[in-house]
Parts: C-alpha cells; structure tokens; sequence
C-alpha cells in the first residue's frame, strides 16, 4: 500500500512448529528501508498427548491408553495406542485406535508375544498432523495357561516370580468337580435359613449371584460361603485349589507387603472398581475385581455381619476373597480384602463362614 501511517499485514503459508524472523519495510523514490528484525514461532498445530503406564500385563495383552492435554488448536479426528518390539513405535506399526475426540482413553493391546519386551506410545491426530506421546516399555508375563471349569467356564493364568500360578478371574462355577451342583441361593431369606440349619456343613455349603443378578455373575464370578469353598468335593477346577492364607501372604509379600500389594493387584481405571481406585496399577495382571460380599447369618459367634444375612454391600468399593484358612475364632475363617480407596490388601480373620466372598483359584 502506499501512504503514511501504521499498517498491518498478514503472513500466510507458513509451517507449523517454525521459527521466523520479520521486518517492516517501507519504499520512497530514494530507496527501500527496514523495520528492526522480530522473530516469533509458529505453534505446532497438532494435538499434544501423554501416554498412561501400561497395566493388566498377561502373556498376550496389556492395556494403555492416553490423555490429551492440547488438540492444537484442531478438532481430533483420532486418537489411541501404537506399540512395536522396536523403540518409537508409529501408527503403521500395531495401533488401537479409539475414535475421535479430546477426552482420555483406554485401549487393549492384543496378538502380544509372551515374554518380550514392547514400546508403547499413545497418539492423537488432527488435520495438520499425527503427534505421539511419551514411550513406554513393558515386558508381557511368561505364557501360562488357560484353565476351564465343570461348568466350561475359561480362565486365563498369570505365571508369577514366587512360582505360584495364578487365575486372573474370580471363580464362576455352579457344581463341584465330581458334577455335583453347588446350591445357588436366590432369596435372601433362603440364604439366613440355609446356613443356619448345619453350623459345620455341607448342607449349610451355597453360593450366590451379588443381588441374585446373574450378570454379575458373568463379570465378578459367584459369591461362595466358605463350607463350599472347604467341601471335599472341590469347587477350584481339577489341578487348582482355593490358596490357603500363607499362599496369599506370599503373594502380598512378592508385591512389596499387604500395604501395598492392593494397589498393584486391582484392575485399573474407574470402569469396575469406584472412584478414586487409589494406586491400581494391576501390575502383574492379576485384574481383582470388587465383587462386593453377601452377609452371613449371625448365630452367637463373634462375628457380626454389617448386614442382614442374604442381604448385599460393597459392588464396586471392595473385593473379599476367601482362603482355604480356617481361624481360632468361632465360625470364622481367613480371607484378603482390598478397597477402592486405598492401596492395602488386608488379610483377616473375622468374617463369618456363612459370608459370601469371591474365590481366586491357584495352581497346585
């Protein structure tokens, strides 16, 4: 333009994440003269993103996923996971997408190697470009096994450093090995009187779905009373057991001691377990879930459930899982709680037998 005065201009097709230098100019029939030199950078223009630790390690997958703390400026048109045996994994490597979008995510990743070494790296795009997030290297566990119930149910195993072999699902069956059927109680009223009846079992030997749901069934596994758990007819499948107490003791000490070992036992996230799940990393895959409890009747022993017998609590906010273990208190046997808002794993000895409590099978 011509004239006196202040101008403004505007500068286009530049790249993204550059550093430029500018000056005004001006020019008159004597010549051309510049304004002092600024220098500015470009914004990069493309989405920024962290990568989460990787947790729910097994011999096949893991899960990570990622936050977006900045989408450029741009809408995100995808986002997920990509991993490689090599370091800097790309998304032409294996990837897991997890659709559009600025929030945080979670993904699998599947058709993993036992006992190697992987790099992972969340990603998000926009219409400039692809950006990755921090690299994350993790090792899968050693190829244990898949184990399979009387009933058909399937598990999957974790092979762990003290050589127990562990299932990484709470028991689902409904009959003992021998074929016979364990009793499945449905009314609470049912549940008080049954395990009233035979204060040393089997009759007073049942199990339940938490709120009589059998979908919870499907994902938390039944609730046994620990006269099932104890019957000779076994409920773990052939080859496995219920642990004993100092089975669990030697898993809570492998993981740094019952003040900590919570916290890398719990399945991660907010999807199962409630908010805030303090300190789940799941960290050898052992995915606990927080199958909740089913009170037991109160018959004069010490222990005093905080409910009616047959009645529910805790779906969601605690796991409790019974050991093979029985006390030196009346009608009480030993078991492992871990809550949702801390990163213990208690082991006690106060619950009633006729309390339903999750199960956890382990290797013989």
């Amino acid at each position: 333009d011509q004239g006196t005065g202040g101008f403004i201009a505007e500068l286009t097709g530049l790249d993204a994440n550059a550093e430029y230098r500018v000056r005004a100019y001006a020019t008159n029939e004597v010549g051309i003269s510049y304004g002092d030199v600024v220098g500015f950078t470009t914004i990069s223009g493309m989405p920024t993103v962290t990568t989460n630790p990787v947790t729910s390690i097994l011999a096949s997958t893991a899960i990570s996923g990622g936050s977006i703390t900045n989408d450029g400026g741009q809408a995100v048109v995808d986002k997920g996971v990509c991993w490689s045996v090599n370091p800097t994994p790309l998304i032409t490597d294996n990837s897991v997408s997890s659709g559009a979008g600025s929030d945080a995510f979670i993904c699998s990743l599947t058709g993993l190697q036992a006992s190697t070494v992987y790099y992972v790296r969340a990603y998000a795009s926009n219409s400039i470009g692809t950006s990755y997030g921090n690299e994350i290297s993790f090792s899968t566990n050693t190829q244990a096994s898949i184990v399979t119930d009387i009933d058909g149910n399937t598990y999957s195993t974790i092979l762990l450093g003290n050589g127990q072999e562990w299932m990484v699902e709470n028991l689902k069956t409904t009959r003992y090995n021998n074929g016979d059927s364990i009793v499945i109680v449905s009314d609470p009223g049912q549940w008080g009187a049954l395990l009233s009846m035979d204060l040393n079992g089997p009759t007073s030997a049942a199990a339940c779905y938490y709120n009589g749901d059998e979908l919870n069934g499907s994902i938390y596994g039944l609730l046994y009373n620990w006269f099932a758990v104890a019957d000779s007819r076994k409920v773990c499948p052939v080859g496995w057991h219920v642990p004993s107490n100092i089975e669990w003791s030697s898993l809570h000490s492998l993981l740094g001691g019952s003040d900590v070992s919570g916290g890398k036992l719990k399945q991660a996230g907010t999807q199962l377990w409630s908010n805030p799940n303090v300190a789940a990393t799941d960290e050898v895959g052992f995915s606990a879930l927080p199958g909740g409890v089913c009170f037991g009747a109160y018959i004069g022993f010490t222990y005093e459930p905080a409910g009616p017998a047959g009645t529910f609590g805790g779906l969601g906010d605690y796991g409790f899982w019974w050991s093979s273990t029985s006390s030196n208190l009346p009608g009480g046997a030993k078991y492992t709680v871990m809550y949702h808002e801390n990163s213990s794993a208690l082991e006690l000895e106060v619950h009633g037998k006729w309390t339903g409590m999750s199960v956890r099978c382990v290797k013989d």
